[in-house]
């Protein structure tokens, strides 16, 4: 007999890819109650989404004269708190496989070149940018998915003599999601 509808209330939306069919059979006639709340317990705990942007003050930031991490002080979402506002650094909580997107922005800017470079645990990653001559307003963006364990760390640092620019619109963000565990 399945306890999974007694020990915890069956709700009204659920997860991505689970339906109320995996809830009702995920208790076999050999399955433990007690095995069945812990599966049920690790499904709903484990959620990690965060996105931020540089936001307002309108403006450009940069150009400085060496590499700097960008804090994106403007958090849109941060579920699992993973996402520190204060050093612009994302922590991962699980092992697993995380989805990460970054995305840069200038406007009214024809000097200095725009970009932005990834960084796990102070390894550089990617680095995504456009040339000052190629236009007045330019936007770039990327993302990876990558495999990341407890504790380590994604962050993005702007590079020597490189702007962005961000206004209300939030044009320059940095964003991630726990996919899956391996």
């Amino acid at each position: 007999m399945c306890h999974c509808k007694d020990s915890f209330p069956q709700p009204d939306h659920y997860p991505l890819g689970f339906s109320h069919g995996f809830f009702h059979h995920c208790c076999s006639v050999d399955t433990q109650p007690y095995s069945c709340q812990m599966t049920l317990r690790f499904l709903w705990r484990e959620k990690v989404a965060f996105s931020a942007a540089l936001g307002l003050p309108a403006g450009l930031r940069g150009p400085f004269g060496s590499e700097t991490t960008i804090v994106y002080k403007n958090v849109l979402t941060n579920v699992g708190n993973a996402y520190n506002p204060a050093t612009g650094i994302f922590t991962a909580l699980y092992r697993g496989v995380y989805y990460i997107r970054f995305t840069g922005g200038v406007y009214d800017n024809n000097r200095y070149n725009i970009g932005v470079n990834l960084y796990k645990n102070n390894h550089f990653l990617m680095h995504l940018g456009e040339n000052s001559i190629d236009g007045f307003a330019k936007h770039v963006s990327s993302g990876v998915t990558i495999q990341l364990e407890p504790g380590d760390q994604m962050y993005t640092r702007l590079p020597p003599y490189y702007v962005l620019w961000d206004d209300s619109f939030f044009r320059t963000s940095f964003s991630g999601f726990f996919l899956f565990h391996i």
